[in-house]
């Protein structure tokens, strides 16, 4: 059972769209089938954070919010994930 591949996440603390419990069934969906699995959390973040354009009330409004600081984190992170399992990744994109 389970994914045969490693999962990574990457969710804002403050993202509206997934409930708690929601979050601790996935955690323990991923564990109960032994995937490999990270999930990094970012404090303050809400859903979208990785996505510039989500900057104007009616994103707030709707829960969407661009944050910068949990964007470069979070591409930090994917990289050094994707490094893990490819050592020879190379990232296109340059933060």
């Amino acid at each position: 059972g389970g994914l045969s591949c490693p999962v990574l996440v990457h969710h804002g603390s403050d993202d509206p769209f997934i409930s708690p419990d929601q979050f601790q069934a996935f955690q323990q969906e991923l564990s109960d089938q032994r995937t490999d699995w990270q999930i990094h959390i970012y404090g303050g973040a809400k859903h979208s954070f990785t996505r510039p354009e989500k900057v104007t009330q009616a994103d707030r409004d709707a829960g969407l919010q661009y944050c910068p600081k949990s964007e470069r984190r979070s591409y930090r992170t994917t990289k050094a994930f994707l490094q893990d399992i490819f050592p020879d990744f190379s990232s296109p994109i340059q933060q």
